[in-house]
């Protein structure tokens, strides 16, 4: 696992230890990014289920502006951490340790909108329209939602105020593209 592309190309990451994470292989990042532009000249990203910071990361080095990269496992924190100071990225990264959703009400409360937000949750946890909802309080106009799922989990193509612009999938990975077609009301509740 590594940097593709930007100021910190070909920077090794390194990965969490043991089976509970899934670290988004290159190929697939690869594509992703191809899709998403390969360069960023400014940007906020999210990163929610971070694991080890890669995708916050690599859009750093793609020139995004800002990322927080959020994740509730310690180890998953530590790793970020590291990765974060080897890829010299760090002074550009807000690392989060704690749940999605409480990380969500956070930013919302100071007013951060992300342009672009990658959601990784664990397979089959079921939680990805809860976390839809809620992202919608947190991004700007036109902003685009990288989801990453099992190819055995049926999700919409609209979810709330996003709309699948794009899928494709990896062997038991799918990464879907979403955007935000208007920017309507955030719920109360968040």
């Amino acid at each position: 696992m590594r940097i593709i592309a930007g100021e910190a190309k070909g920077t090794r990451l390194r990965a969490v230890a043991g089976q509970h994470t899934r670290p988004t292989a290159d190929k697939v990042k690869e594509s992703l990014f191809h899709r998403l532009g390969p360069y960023f000249s400014d940007g906020i990203v999210i990163d929610l289920f971070a694991g080890t910071g890669a995708l916050a990361l690599e859009a750093l080095s793609r020139g995004a502006t800002h990322a927080h990269a959020i994740d509730r496992d310690a180890r998953c924190i530590d790793v970020i951490k590291h990765n974060a100071a080897h890829t010299r990225l760090g002074d550009r990264l807000t690392v989060w340790h704690c749940p999605a959703m409480r990380a969500i009400r956070t930013l919302h409360e100071r007013s951060v909108l992300a342009d672009i937000v990658f959601v990784d949750p664990p397979y089959g946890s079921q939680r990805i329209p809860d976390v839809f909802g809620a992202i919608e309080a947190i991004v700007a106009p036109q902003a685009v939602l990288v989801l990453e799922h099992g190819a055995k989990e049926p999700i919409e193509d609209a979810i709330g105020m996003f709309a699948c612009v794009h899928r494709a999938v990896y062997g038991d990975t799918v990464v879907a593209m979403y955007r935000a077609h208007e920017k309507q009301t955030p719920r109360a509740t968040i």
